[in-house]
């Protein structure tokens, strides 16, 4: 009698699986809508520019790192990290990470763009 009920209620929970994938990846998926990074909450945003700073950090290349700022925001890169190191100070972020965004921003101010017009 145990083993019974044990069995089916196995089968119960391998049935309410199968069926809740199915209709949440065939009946109704959600559908993918292509999101800005405009619309991220201010703590991804400071993540992902505190990325770029890292990544400045490793390759000291400006023109990439604008490129990469471009994609959060039309607000100039500059403006963009001040803002980031002051969202990034109230969040608590660590002494180190503040430094990479600074020397980011140092590099930004830093950077004369090549005649040509690229960034």
């Amino acid at each position: 009698m145990r083993k019974r009920r044990m069995t089916w209620f196995l089968i119960a929970i391998a049935l309410g699986l199968t069926l809740g994938l199915v209709y949440g990846y065939v009946l109704r998926p959600v559908p993918y809508e292509n999101v800005s990074m405009d619309s991220l909450r201010q703590d991804f945003r400071t993540d992902y520019i505190l990325m770029v700073a890292q990544a400045y950090a490793l390759d000291h290349d400006a023109a990439l790192a604008l490129q990469r700022l471009s994609r959060v925001d039309a607000v100039p890169g500059v403006r963009l990290v001040q803002e980031t190191i002051i969202a990034a100070q109230q969040m608590g972020y660590s002494r180190l990470d503040i430094e990479v965004l600074a020397v980011l921003m140092q590099g930004l101010q830093d950077y004369v763009p090549p005649l040509g017009g690229q960034p």
